[in-house]
């Protein structure tokens, strides 16, 4: 019997350092969100899988929370057997280790803010080029359309001319 309680109490052991692992890890990726949103361009799969991680983090707090009440329940009535505890233990571990993971794999979903930041200084100076071309160009329109206008001025003047000068025979 000794044998037994000193196994579960090994059990509830971890499940409390793994409950203060995933309490950890959520400060952490409060930290971490904040920096991200600060210096860095989140994509909408960094906050899917930034989600994901916190609720199995929650997930294996709970899990581990029934585990130990299950092993309290168990011992109150002296039926403490090593199989009740197990698989909550078990689930906790798997959930608080995949909510690390997918809390490190969000990061794969953010990009440089400076990317950004150098992308929309290309944006500006292609707008500013197409702006003087605009105006160089606009400047050669209205040229021509001054020396056109001097064109048909003089090409009125021919024909009055031509058309003068018929009358007159």
């Amino acid at each position: 019997m000794e044998n037994k309680r000193f196994a579960i109490n090994i059990g509830i052991s971890l499940s409390s350092q793994l409950i203060q692992t995933c309490l950890t890890v959520i400060a952490i990726i409060g930290a971490v969100f904040v920096f991200i949103i600060d210096k860095r361009e989140p994509k909408i799969y960094f906050f899917i899988l930034l989600s994901l991680s916190l609720l199995l983090l929650i997930l294996s707090i709970i899990l581990g929370g029934k585990g130990i009440n299950e092993v309290r329940k168990r011992s109150f009535k002296n039926k403490l057997k090593l199989r009740y505890s197990k698989n909550y233990f078990n689930y906790q571990a798997i959930t608080c280790l995949l909510g690390v993971i997918v809390f490190i794999s969000s990061l794969f979903f953010t990009t440089n803010a400076n990317d950004k930041a150098a992308e929309t200084d290309k944006s500006n100076r292609d707008i500013e080029y197409y702006l003087i071309l605009d105006k160089k160009y606009k400047t050669i329109t209205d040229s021509l359309n001054r020396e056109l206008q001097s064109v048909k001025i003089e090409l009125d003047k021919v024909k009055n001319k031509s058309t003068t000068k018929q009358n007159d025979k």
